[in-house]
C-alpha cells in the first residue's frame, strides 16, 4: 500500500486535532453509537499521521464524490471530496451528516461492496462501497440538507415552452364558422327530444 502523501498526512492530522472540542460535545454514547456503526463496514483504508496515531478510512462512492469517514480511536470525522453545489475540493461535513450517514451504513442493501483498488486524494484505498438506488436517495437527502441547492429556479427550457405554448395556442384558436353549424345541426335533433319531455313533465 503506498504511503500518503505530507499534504494529505498534515491534513487528516490537522482535521482530527480540530473535531477533537466538537467531539466533547457530543454524548460519549452517541458518538459510540456511530463508530460502531461505521466499523460495520471494511475498512477502506489503514494509516497513521506524523504523530503516528493510527485512524480507519471507510469509504462511500456517491457518483462522483466519496464520503470519506475517519476514525482514531474515540475520534470520528467525515470527509466529502468534491461535493455537489460547491467550489470546495473537500467539505468536512457536519454532526448531523455524520450522523445521518452512519444511520445509512446500517442498511447493507443499500451498498455494494467493491474490492479494487482506487486512488482518491492520495489516499489508495482497497476496498470501497457503491450506494445503489436506494443509497443514493438516500444520500442525496442527507447532501441537500448538508448543503442546501441556493440556485433560483430554472426557466423552463425551449422545448417545454414550446409545448406549453402550442397547447394554449390551440384552446385559444377562434371558433370555425363552418364547424358550429355543423355542430348544431347534429345536436339539434336531441335538444328537441329532451324538451318534448321536459314539456311532458310539466
Amino acid at each position: 500500500m503506498n504511503k500518503p502523501s505530507c499534504l494529505t498526512l498534515w491534513s487528516i492530522g490537522l482535521f482530527l486535532s480540530s473535531i477533537s472540542y466538537a467531539q466533547e460535545v457530543d454524548t460519549t454514547a452517541s458518538k459510540n453509537e456511530m463508530i460502531t456503526r461505521f466499523k460495520t463496514l471494511d475498512v477502506s483504508y489503514l494509516g497513521t499521521t506524523q504523530n503516528c496515531i493510527p485512524y480507519d478510512v471507510y469509504a462511500l462512492k456517491y457518483y462522483n464524490s466519496w464520503i470519506l469517514t475517519i476514525i482514531e480511536k474515540e475520534t470520528l470525522g467525515i470527509f466529502i471530496t468534491r461535493p455537489p453545489r460547491s467550489d470546495e475540493q473537500i467539505h468536512t461535513g457536519s454532526q448531523y451528516f455524520m450522523q445521518g450517514a452512519s444511520y445509512l451504513v446500517e442498511f447493507k442493501n443499500y451498498l455494494k461492496k467493491k474490492s479494487r483498488r482506487k486512488v482518491v486524494n492520495d489516499l489508495e484505498l482497497y476496498g470501497f462501497y457503491k450506494l445503489n438506488r436506494l443509497g443514493k436517495r438516500t444520500m442525496r437527502g442527507l447532501l441537500l440538507i448538508e448543503l442546501p441547492d441556493t440556485r433560483e429556479q430554472a426557466e423552463p427550457s425551449f422545448f417545454l415552452f414550446k409545448f406549453f405554448h402550442n397547447l394554449f395556442s390551440k384552446a385559444e384558436m377562434p371558433e370555425d364558422d363552418r364547424i358550429k353549424p355543423n355542430l348544431e345541426e347534429k345536436i339539434k335533433p336531441a335538444e328537441d327530444k329532451v324538451n318534448e319531455q321536459l314539456d311532458k313533465i310539466k
